[in-house]
């Protein structure tokens, strides 16, 4: 997405950044490698949550919402409206990127940013000290 890279390299200097994928583990190997294609080294970890299994059928053991909550995750960034729910019923505000397969109307605790520049804006908020 326009702006990823550049925002990245703004969040890295402040914040921890860990990558929470929906992924299974049994690409951890390509997923590191795309990361590593795009992105400075920078983030803290990739945790998989094994949500689209090599069979095709899903699981949902770990939401991404319990991992952002053990990790002390302040704000979090996605693209689907499913997992964004899941964090923000843990209480941590979500930015959901606009995109074709999340429309509709968003809970509370939700927020739609359009590009990495809107949420850059969003984020300066959110994460300012009070």
């Amino acid at each position: 997405m326009k702006g990823a890279v550049e925002a990245i390299e703004w969040l890295r200097h402040d914040h921890s950044l860990p990558i929470i994928t929906s992924r299974p583990e049994t690409i951890r190997e390509r997923t590191a490698a795309l990361v590593e294609k795009h992105f400075p080294p920078v983030f803290d970890g990739i945790h998989f949550l094994n949500h689209y299994r090599d069979d095709g059928t899903r699981s949902r053991e770990r939401t991404k919402g319990e991992v952002c909550k053990a990790l002390g995750v302040r704000v979090f960034v996605e693209d689907a409206l499913e997992n964004a729910v899941s964090v923000a019923d843990e209480g941590i505000p979500v930015l959901l990127f606009d995109v074709p397969w999340n429309q509709g109307e968003l809970p509370a605790g939700i927020t739609r940013v359009f590009g990495w520049r809107d949420a850059l804006l969003k984020l300066a908020v959110i994460l300012s000290p009070a």
